[in-house]
């Protein structure tokens, strides 16, 4: 049986991350998954992808980059995805991790990871593997120590960073 693992790519700029997608492909791979990946060149698109329910339900991951080149930008559109799907697992990537980190404080979103687009396949790793997998009824991989996810995850490197902002801001 193959199991998927469906991406919404948010990036205008599809080229330049033709290679980080080759590494994260390979890192899903090594734990049973195939990489099944939708781009979307802006946030007007993944909104319409995203309202399709048949594509919406299966997505397992959204990464988006800051920069889409046109307005809004990154973190507008996460706002518009966070409202569509309040519980996925969302990477927004940029050059400035700091910077990131800013406007999702500002726009108080919550449980968004953050990275570099060079620490982009290193950040997947961190967050969608070596934890519980379950998909179709099905456990696809045994989880590793706790200790291991958090210090992969949340280590103090300021390249794989997860911000969670609660209600008390």
């Amino acid at each position: 049986m193959r199991l998927d693992f469906n991406v919404l790519w948010i990036e205008d700029q599809l080229d330049s991350v033709l290679a980080y997608r080759s590494k994260i492909e390979r890192t899903i791979r090594n734990d049973g998954f195939k990489l099944q990946t939708e781009f979307a060149i802006s946030v007007a698109k993944a909104k319409k992808l995203l309202g399709a329910e048949i594509f919406g339900d299966h997505i397992d991951l959204i990464l988006m980059d800051y920069d889409l080149g046109v307005a809004p930008m990154g973190d507008e559109g996460l706002v518009v995805v966070r409202k569509i799907f309040g519980y996925k697992d969302i990477i927004f990537y940029s050059a400035d991790v700091a910077g990131l980190l800013k406007k999702v404080a500002e726009k108080k979103i919550q449980g968004i990871f953050c990275s570099t687009r060079d620490d982009l396949p290193d950040t997947v790793e961190g967050v969608c593997c070596g934890r519980v997998a379950l998909r179709d009824g099905l456990v696809t991989r045994s989880i590793q120590p706790f200790q291991f996810i958090t210090k992969k995850v949340f280590s103090p490197s300021p390249n794989r960073v997860f911000f969670y902002l609660n209600g008390n801001g």
